[in-house]
């Protein structure tokens, strides 16, 4: 998160979300520029997953398992390629989307 942060609140729009899970190292702010000069009125959320390595493979590893079993998966809404990100924005911004909305790359 902390490599990666800076460019990510530059893209972030009014109202935007930011949600970093499981970082490993201290995670610093450059001041908030990007959202101060936007005057975004937006949200950074941090969640931790406080587990050793040794448990952090293994809950991935339950994870995988669940996905691969189909107890646990994720609901896709629509894909599109990469030449629809327009399409796929409008489609994030109407009420009524339920599940993710994926870029495939191979499309």
């Amino acid at each position: 998160a902390d490599a990666h942060l800076d460019a990510n609140l530059d893209c972030l729009s009014r109202g935007g979300r930011i949600v970093v899970i499981g970082e490993e190292g201290p995670i610093t702010l450059d001041g908030g520029l990007p959202m101060a000069a936007k005057q975004a009125d937006a949200d950074l959320r941090f969640m931790s997953i406080v587990a050793s390595a040794d448990d952090q493979a293994a809950i991935l590893e339950r994870v995988g398992d669940r996905l691969a079993d189909g107890t646990f998966s994720v609901e896709i809404d629509s894909i599109f390629g990469l030449d629809a990100v327009p399409e796929a924005l409008d489609r994030l911004s109407v009420s009524g989307t339920l599940g993710k909305v994926v870029l495939d790359t191979t499309l």
